[in-house]
């Protein structure tokens, strides 16, 4: 499966990364530019630093077509939307969830950058925006195994996050004939005129960071 191809290239010192025809087919420029980003050859972009950007909280419409037009995955609806403002113009939105109310447990459902950017710590004063004020016990975010090129050294480790779990993989249908729009699981209404075939994932990271003061 495409974890254990994963999991065999990582031995042998292989980064290997996985595009399914779908996400190519409908997301080409983003598949693109996460590739010069993951292998660093876009260094003709213009770089922006963090402290340079105003960190403030944006509305969810804002909020959902920036990630739509940024972003591999689709949108997760969201209670908090923090957007970094370079210029005045919106570069970088991470978007929250709390999963507990009584234990402060949040989870990201998304951080997604403007492509057209180089950022340097962007991620870290987008976090430290969101713990200083609204003070989490714990937060959580689930990263796709494909878009991880090191576990153990990436901008969650480096902002406090140890590995919690490796989730396995998932799945979701597609029509054979037309390969391009995904059916999750949940939402698919089988019909034996028509032909399904099951597209797995690599599985998922789960990523969390525990506020020490708490």
């Amino acid at each position: 499966c495409h974890l254990n191809k994963t999991k065999e290239c990582n031995k042998n010192g292989i980064k290997l990364l996985q595009i399914f025809e779908d996400e190519y087919i409908s997301k080409k420029e983003i598949i693109i530019n996460k590739i010069k980003h993951l292998l660093n050859i876009n260094n003709n972009l213009p770089k922006i630093m963090a402290r340079r950007c105003n960190i403030k909280e944006i509305d969810e419409k804002t909020s959902k077509q920036f990630i739509d037009k940024f972003s591999l995955f689709d949108y997760i609806p969201s209670t908090i939307h923090l957007g970094a403002f370079y210029d005045n113009i919106l570069v970088s939105v991470i978007s929250l969830s709390k999963i507990d109310t009584n234990a402060l447990k949040w989870q990201i459902n998304a951080f997604v950058n403007d492509y057209n950017y180089i950022y340097q710590g962007i991620f870290s004063r987008l976090l430290n925006y969101f713990i200083k004020n609204y003070y989490p016990k714990e937060i959580n975010v689930m990263v796709d195994v494909r878009w991880i090129l090191n576990k153990d050294d990436n901008i969650f480790i480096k902002c406090g996050f140890i590995i919690k779990n490796e989730l396995s993989p998932t799945y979701d249908y597609v029509l054979s004939s037309n390969p391009t729009k995904r059916i999750k699981p949940c939402d698919i209404i089988l019909d034996n005129n028509k032909k399904y075939s099951k597209i797995w994932n690599c599985g998922y990271y789960e990523y969390q960071w525990n506020n020490k003061e708490k």
